[in-house]
């Protein structure tokens, strides 16, 4: 019945679904592994971001150059994480607020790429021929991919690596002693989750028209803490519950 909504009620359930990935990847950070940082609006912005110039100047097909953003989100998040890892508690939040900020400033500045702060225009995107207009046309598909993505969440969730990020959390010298490379562990939670973000705004460009700087602030952040934190930091229902208290 979604489909025949009217098309703000869509757009209120496209918002959703992509803040519930945003969300997911943040709480793989901070819920499973306890590494209090701010850096996820960069990499959702750079997902956004990237997804779309790949499209504008390359021609780019919206999944491949979705796949493409998510990469890239991850591989700067790995490179962030080598330093960041070793801080901890406010020294690491302020670390990675700061590259947050640094992040925005790219975008706000680099007017020849990004289009700076008058912001960047996003044509309309197509899957295999199937044209996204509108929140109307985007609804199904965001729907497959943050379903996807909740399930590979709950697999995740049950695997070694999520039972290792738990451990870490829980004490990083027990984990430490039970054989857990905890550095390693900590550099994947941080590259995990950009890849989580870096998704969130790929999918967040297939259905907008415009994007600006202004869209990956501060605000966004508190934000999406405060979704997981009421909601239940941890727990993937939890966080699915705070998304939509807070997403409406």
């Amino acid at each position: 019945a979604a489909p025949f909504l009217p098309t703000y009620y869509l757009y209120l359930c496209n918002a959703l679904l992509i803040f519930t990935i945003l969300a997911l990847g943040v709480d793989i950070l901070m819920g499973w592994s306890g590494q209090f940082a701010f850096s996820h609006m960069a990499f959702f912005g750079i997902g956004c971001y990237a997804t779309a110039l790949l499209n504008i100047h390359f021609g780019v097909p919206f999944l491949l150059a979705l796949l493409l953003a998510a990469a890239l989100s991850s591989l700067i998040g790995w490179l962030m994480a080598l330093p960041a890892i070793r801080l901890r508690s406010i020294y690491l939040a302020l670390a990675t607020f700061a590259f947050a900020e640094g992040a925005r400033w790219v975008f706000n500045d680099w007017t020849a790429l990004t289009g700076g702060a008058n912001g960047l225009r996003i044509p309309v995107m197509s899957i295999f021929g199937y044209e996204v207009t509108g929140d109307r046309e985007a609804f199904p598909v965001i729907l497959i991919l943050t379903f996807l993505i909740v399930v590979a969440t709950l697999m995740l969730r049950q695997s070694r690596f999520g039972r290792e990020l738990v451990a870490v959390r829980e004490s990083e010298h027990v984990a430490m002693a039970s054989g857990i490379n905890v550095p390693r562990t900590k550099v994947l939670a941080f590259v995990v989750s950009s890849l989580y973000a870096g998704t969130a705004g790929g999918i967040y460009a297939l259905n907008h028209s415009f994007v600006s700087p202004l869209e990956f602030g501060f605000h966004g952040a508190v934000l999406i803490l405060t979704m997981i934190v009421v909601g239940g930091m941890g727990t993937i229902p939890g966080v699915m519950i705070g998304v939509v208290i807070f997403g409406l």
